[in-house]
């Protein structure tokens, strides 16, 4: 349902928008869910024909944390895509809850960033890239990133939509929890599976070890392997509490293992890894440089024409898990009980941030069966990197082989 006054206009952006009829205060509520909005299961969407699945797919959009097509009722789906938006989903409410996240003109279109409910995979079959983005790679635009972030969540405690939620209905906050705990429960079973089979085939190394004490590549990746099968163990556990900033600490924590394994791997003279038998302990930017490194042998030109570089991205997602690890206050947000406006005794944002935070489970398992199999290449045991390419793909979807055994074959190399 939309809250403001609004029409519909030809967009500058993108065919029809939704344009404000009406000036518009940051923090204004613009859109909420409506009992009138569609939402159809895969086996029903399997049955559409082809036409209506391609209005489905136009119209609406997948919502994987229920495992339905959602189609809203009225004109919202007119809003266009923008990477620097006017309107943020409130992700406080567990449907959709559309904010102002800066005051808005009469007569402006209002926009939303897709990858709030979409996946980049989805922006691209919109026909949305990346070159319409921001420079995310700029000096210091992670840090302006977060104090935006900050200066939002901040407001939206103190706008006091969460009590006002509550007046409605005092068992909202534990009925809420309770349910995206059992959607987390639901949600980590088939990560789970996954572990199981990727725990089998890490153990099975073993084999290709004479001496588990030997100085070798293979033996170091065994060690550091078992250490991270051991943590995925340990964030289930704190899955199913809700306990999402220690889970986001460990998903940081299998970053730095793999990371440290990939090091071994790029690093020809293999200096780092004397180093490493012999106690010192290696950096874990020392892998982001090795990489960029490696990237830039082959991809110079494209990197240079769309400004990428590898080593900032994967700093700044490295710096994404870090707020978790070094208590910085951004991180810390996410611990707060917007309902009693106090810290999250209760486990209300506990519980909601994890089921959240999911995809990042997901694209750490992906990262370790990727490793995985880039061993088992290398070991040129072909049967097992079969098995654990069908685990991958089953898991995160098919991937470019072609791309993939390029790269192993120049590791290799």
């Amino acid at each position: 349902m939309i809250h403001i006054k609004y029409k519909l206009d030809r967009s500058s952006i993108h065919g029809i928008g939704v344009f404000a009829n009406q000036d518009i205060k940051k923090g204004d509520v613009i859109f909420t869910a409506s009992p009138l909005d569609v939402n159809i299961t895969q086996d029903k969407f399997d049955q559409l024909e082809e036409a209506e699945k391609q209005e489905v797919r136009y119209w609406g959009f997948w919502v994987e944390s229920k495992k339905m097509w959602h189609v809203d009722f009225d004109h919202i789906h007119f809003i266009n895509h923008s990477f620097s938006a006017n309107t943020t989903q409130d992700f406080s409410h567990p449907e959709a809850y559309l904010i102002a996240s800066r005051d808005i003109k009469k007569g402006e279109e209002l926009t939303q960033n897709y990858l709030e409910f979409e996946t980049a995979e989805d922006l691209k079959r919109r026909g949305i890239t990346n070159s319409q983005a921001p420079d995310q790679h700029a000096p210091n635009n992670l840090d302006k990133q977060v104090e935006g972030l900050i200066k939002d969540r901040v407001l939206r405690i103190r706008g006091r939509l969460g009590k006002k939620y509550l007046r409605y209905n005092l068992l909202y906050p534990e009925q809420q929890r309770d349910k995206d705990l059992e959607q987390v429960k639901n949600e980590i079973k088939n990560i789970q599976n996954v572990h199981f089979q990727m725990k089998n085939h890490i153990k099975g190394l073993r084999k290709f070890i004479p001496d588990i004490t030997e100085e070798t590549i293979l033996c170091a990746s065994y060690l550091i392997f078992g250490k991270v099968i051991q943590t995925w163990e340990t964030i289930f556990v704190l899955c199913l509490k809700g306990y999402n900033f220690d889970v986001m600490e460990l998903i940081r924590s299998i970053g730095e293992n793999l990371d440290l394994i990939k090091t071994f791997h790029l690093d020809s003279d293999q200096k780092y890894l004397k180093q490493w038998f012999g106690g010192q302990i290696i950096t874990h930017d020392i892998a982001r440089r090795l990489e960029e490194k490696f990237i830039k042998k082959n991809n110079q030109e494209f990197l240079e024409k769309h400004n990428l570089s590898p080593y900032d991205m994967a700093t700044d997602i490295y710096r994404t898990f870090s707020k978790y690890t070094h208590c910085s206050y951004a991180a810390l947000l996410d611990s707060v009980d917007v309902f009693n406006e106090d810290f999250d005794w209760n486990g209300y944002a506990g519980a909601h941030y994890t089921l959240h935070n999911i995809h990042a489970l997901r694209s750490a398992m992906s990262a370790t069966l990727t490793t995985l199999k880039v061993i088992y290449l290398q070991l040129k045991d072909m049967e097992k990197y079969s098995e654990i390419d069908k685990v991958l793909t089953d898991f995160a979807g098919p991937i470019d082989e072609n791309v993939l055994n390029d790269l192993i074959r120049k590791i290799a190399s």
